[in-house]
């Protein structure tokens, strides 16, 4: 259940072919993010069951189309308490119509104004917020 994965401090990849794709550390220790942190151009590009994605607190940066044409992304979670360097807003077109980002509380007004995420800013809320 995705509220027991909230709560859980290690992730792993689930894959395109799912509805949820979780990023970060696994219980072995292995770190599973992509490209050191960052992710590179189109990562999870083009993958329609795709729902929800759950970013580490350690993510860096979101490369150029990294979930475009997903569209029934809903709901990004995104535990970095400094945003991660959004390289462009193309990163999310094409997504579902109520696509909203959830981050840590003390970090939305820092989402919201920064570079590409302020293309977002409407859509940018606290975690506390989240309702599964």
């Amino acid at each position: 259940h995705i509220s027991d994965l909230l709560r859980t401090k290690y992730w792993v990849i689930t894959g395109c072919k799912y509805h949820i794709c979780i990023l970060g550390i696994d219980n072995l220790g292995i770190v599973t993010t992509l490209g050191n942190d960052s992710w590179d151009k189109g990562v999870f590009q083009q993958c329609p069951n795709l729902e929800y994605a759950i970013l580490p607190i350690s993510l860096t940066c979101i490369g150029r189309y990294a979930f475009s044409n997903c569209n029934n992304l809903k709901t990004v979670v995104i535990y970095a308490s400094t945003p991660p360097n959004l390289i462009a807003t193309s990163a999310f077109e094409k997504t579902h119509s109520d696509l909203a980002f959830y981050v840590p509380d003390e970090s939305v007004s820092a989402y919201q104004v920064a570079t590409n995420w302020s293309a977002y800013a409407a859509r940018i809320k606290g975690i506390s917020t989240l309702i599964l």
